[in-house]
């Protein structure tokens, strides 16, 4: 915007002794040296007096009339909700789980001190399996070996003459199997890609509702507890993850086409 025209739109507001002292001492140090701001401010004050006469004139065919009374709205009052009476309940089950452990006899402090440290101990168990899930996760990424996989399934698709656009939110189901964050990842990449209203996007996060982190949950809990033979546990879970993908693959196509 032109000086001319910032100083021209404040015109009317400079008539109207609406501006503040520092515009209108900018404003009229301006019209001092401008003849077209001038000219303009001429027209403003024109425009000014046809404003003031249209004010004054009286319209007969107008008429202000008071709008009939609406009927009144009956107002639903809902009781009233206690803030804060979850604290309440919590200091009460804690006075009453003490009281309970001083009649059973139960050191609560020492029981409280054990569970602690088997939790610390279970915590650095699992630790080593969950470095290596998130090592063979990017591996995976890093190899390319994804895309690769994307783009089989891809062709196989046109070659069956079906819709391709739910291929774009697959790296979301490959990956979930094996990390929720991962996944979690590839549903905003691929928002972020294709939209995220798109209809890649919205199959993305049907399938990141609908699956579950298989492989995690095998490598860490079954290693934390030494099972090494899983036996029919991989199986059904990968199909259960399977059947998951396809119904939110056919629930997206049901609901957005």
């Amino acid at each position: 915007m032109t000086p001319c025209e910032r100083h021209q739109a404040q015109l009317l507001d400079h008539l109207y002794d609406l501006l503040e002292a520092g515009e209108r001492k900018d404003l009229e140090a301006h019209l001092a040296g401008c003849e077209a701001c001038q000219g303009a401010l001429e027209s403003a004050r024109r425009q000014q007096r046809l404003i003031a006469r249209a004010a004054k004139t009286r319209f007969e065919a107008v008429r202000f009339e008071k709008p009939p009374a609406e009927p009144a709205t009956p107002i639903l009052v809902l009781p009233q909700v206690r803030r804060h009476t979850w604290i309440r309940w919590a200091a009460a089950a804690s006075v009453l789980f003490l009281l309970l452990g001083a009649l059973k006899k139960v050191a609560v402090y020492e029981q409280f001190i054990d569970g602690a440290k088997e939790g610390f101990e279970v915590a650095r168990n699992l630790l080593p399996y969950l470095v290596a899930m998130l090592c063979a996760i990017g591996v995976l990424r890093a190899s390319g070996a994804l895309e690769f996989g994307l783009d089989g399934i891809r062709w196989l698709v046109e070659a069956a003459g079906w819709d391709t656009r739910f291929v774009e939110a697959l790296p979301t189901a490959l990956v979930k199997p094996f990390s929720g964050s991962a996944a979690r990842a590839m549903l905003i990449e691929t928002m972020q890609s294709q939209g995220v209203d798109s209809f890649p996007a919205l199959v993305a996060a049907t399938v990141q509702g609908s699956t579950e982190t298989t492989f995690y949950v095998l490598a860490v809990y079954f290693g934390s507890v030494g099972i090494q033979r899983v036996r029919h546990a991989v199986g059904c879970a990968l199909l259960a993850e399977l059947a998951g993908v396809l119904a939110a693959i056919g629930v997206c196509y049901w609901f957005f086409g």
